[in-house]
């Protein structure tokens, strides 16, 4: 396959996982974000002036975190969009503006928190699967009510 077509097949392929990603969230698929990360991938979601942010050093840990400040979160839609992907060669790079919601399990309630934000990835192409290696959540701004034990 040559070099344009490996790179526009990759750019798919990474777009697929960031929005299997936020599919597997707001369906509170856990098992789902198996497919999604390596084994040994590290996470650190944070304000962009934080000096202790969110650290997550496997998998593992990261299905937890999303698993317990989820679960008892009602209706959530992660949505991603102005993606740009650097491919090179088994490695990649994406960054992607996102715009996260959750809402209360009680609608009426009217209990709401937004986030914008801009995830940096990086990606590795192991086992036919493009996955993320390293990821970095910078939070820019937030709205509502930000306690997840208020959303339940």
């Amino acid at each position: 396959m040559d070099t344009f077509i490996k790179n526009i097949t990759a750019r798919v392929k990474i777009e697929e996982q960031i929005s299997a990603y936020a599919i597997a969230l707001d369906e509170k698929d856990w098992e789902g974000l198996n497919l999604v990360f390596t084994e040994d991938a590290e996470t650190s979601y944070g304000a962009k002036d934080s000096n202790a942010p969110f650290i997550c050093k496997s998998r593992k840990e990261i299905i937890k975190m999303c698993e317990e400040g989820l679960a008892d979160v009602g209706v959530t839609q992660h949505l991603f969009a102005n993606i740009r992907i650097t491919i090179m060669g088994d490695t990649a790079i994406s960054k992607s503006s996102a715009l996260i919601q959750h809402a209360s399990k009680n609608l009426s309630e009217g209990k709401s928190y937004e986030m914008w934000g801009e995830y940096t990835d990086n990606w590795t192409f192991i086992d036919d699967t493009w996955k993320i290696k390293n990821r970095e959540l910078i939070v820019l701004k937030e709205y509502g009510n930000m306690s997840i034990d208020e959303l339940k």
